[in-house]
């Protein structure tokens, strides 16, 4: 007798503590077949995979996300409705890959992602619904714009501009449904031109125009429909360009191959 009591003793504590109460309630399903309350999943190793809470079938609050490994890969915050979240994903290093905001469970709203050299902003997107909408930017080092994008329903659309290090501007065109179109102006780190011309649809026209390294014009080249015209001068530093590469690596044939490597 005294040994069946300490035993049911035993029992009580047991189911009175809140670690069993805990796994008793894991991964549950209310009268309506919807998730409810505590949720885990786990890999086949036995680490932790997600973990999170939910309300009438639907995330609330914190749910978070791990590699196989247990690193954490990622923490989401979900409202009350369950529809919006606000997200921070992670590399297996533990450093942060990318935050942003999801809608219905696509990305909405500005999206920052993270260099996983650096650990620095790399790239900065506004998103409506889960398409490019709005300005996208490029970073340097020290959050310096490195690019400046236009963008509508996930098409390049309108400006578009990429930056030196030292905030000159490197190049400038313009884009309408993905294709370039319109002026196109390439500069020099000092701010003098390098280059001048038109896209139409995508496909180079019209007058280019190249300058030297002191800004003043070089060379002028005529396309139509992205094919270039004949032109004497270009097709003679073409020939001295082909040259020079020729002499700097020499003729293959002169080369003798090891006999091992035929």
């Amino acid at each position: 007798m005294k040994l069946n009591r300490i035993i049911l003793l035993i029992s009580i504590v047991l189911l009175s503590s809140p670690s069993f109460a805990q796994t008793k309630s894991l991964n549950q399903f209310d009268e309506n077949g919807k998730k409810t309350g505590a949720w885990e999943s786990y890999y086949e190793s036995g680490k932790i995979k997600s973990r999170g809470f939910f309300v009438d079938g639907h995330p609330t609050g914190e749910m978070l996300r791990y590699y196989p490994g247990g690193i954490l890969q990622a923490s989401m915050l979900f409202d009350e409705s369950g529809r919006i979240s606000y997200v921070k994903m992670y590399y297996e290093t533990g450093d942060l890959a990318a935050e942003g905001k999801y809608i219905d469970q696509v990305k909405d709203s500005v999206w920052n992602y993270y260099s996983t050299y650096d650990r620095r902003k790399a790239v900065s997107e506004n998103m409506l619904l889960g398409k490019k909408n709005g300005v996208s930017y490029k970073y340097y080092a020290g959050n310096k714009a490195s690019e400046y994008l236009e963008w509508k329903n996930d098409l390049k659309n309108g400006k578009w501009e990429q930056y030196y290090e030292n905030g000159q501007v490197r190049l400038s065109g313009n884009y309408i449904n993905g294709d370039l179109d319109g002026d196109f102006v390439s500069y020099n780190p000092d701010g003098s031109l390098s280059i001048t011309g038109k896209y139409k649809m995508g496909q180079m026209d019209g007058t280019w125009t190249y300058y030297d390294e002191a800004g003043n014009k070089d060379l002028e080249v005529v396309y139509v429909e992205g094919k270039m015209l004949p032109n004497p001068e270009m097709d003679k530093r073409i020939e001295e360009f082909s040259k020079k590469v020729k002499d700097a690596i020499g003729n293959l044939d002169d080369v003798e191959i090891p006999s091992e490597l035929k």
